[in-house]
């Protein structure tokens, strides 16, 4: 007679948030793009994205930093149109974003709007990164992506970011999980040789001269 296996938990999704508005100010500025990456298993396994026609105009300012203009957004659908597609593409996985708060606060206001939920599970990206690059002058996307070798857009060409923030959280991510497997291997020896002293001292001093040497 065979064991029944073991379920197996499903990998973890993620999906990185890009959200370009008309302005900083959810309660009178609009969303003219949404973009989301979806991941799992530290790849990217869809996207999504949808220029919106935010209804008011963009200024000069914005166009500048944004690259998105008055004509590319002229002839678009409405956040009313647009944002019951991008939750449920966003479904029940963990959102992520530089600074995440600013994109969430613009998506809940639409969606309460609208009479509709976002997901509440949300991590930022530049908390993962002081976390896992201590000692960068700056946090700021591009310093995080410069840090990681991973290619910027150039400024004023926000289509396809998500993208980019999505090579840099995968990268993130990865460290995160590799430093946490190592700190459980090194718990484990130290706790097998907990009953010899000397054994422990010398476990621990040679986990410490190994990890040295991969600096």
């Amino acid at each position: 007679m065979t064991n029944p296996a073991k379920p197996t938990a499903a990998p973890q999704a993620y999906v990185v948030l890009d959200v370009e508005t008309t302005g900083i100010f959810p309660e009178t500025d609009m969303i003219t793009y949404l973009q989301a990456v979806k991941i799992s298993n530290g790849k990217v396994i869809d996207r999504y994205c949808a220029l919106v026609n935010p209804g008011m105009e963009i200024s000069m300012e914005t166009e500048r930093l944004t690259g998105i203009t008055n004509e590319m957004v002229a002839d678009k659908p409405n956040i009313a149109e647009v944002l019951p597609a991008f939750l449920a593409f966003w479904g029940t996985a963990t959102g992520v974003a530089f600074r995440v708060a600013f994109d969430v606060a613009f998506l809940r206001k639409c969606a309460q709007t609208l009479g509709l939920d976002i997901p509440n599970n949300a991590l930022d990206i530049h908390d993962l990164a002081k976390e896992m690059l201590p000692g960068l002058t700056s946090y700021t996307s591009r310093a995080v992506a410069k840090e990681l070798r991973v290619k910027r857009v150039h400024r004023g060409q926000v289509l396809g970011g998500a993208d980019i923030v999505a090579k840099v959280f995968c990268k993130l991510h990865e460290m995160k999980k590799k430093a946490t497997y190592a700190g459980g291997r090194r718990n484990e020896s130290i706790q097998r040789s907990h009953g010899d002293g000397s054994a422990g001292m010398h476990e621990a001093a040679r986990i410490v001269r190994g990890s040295r040497r991969t600096l």
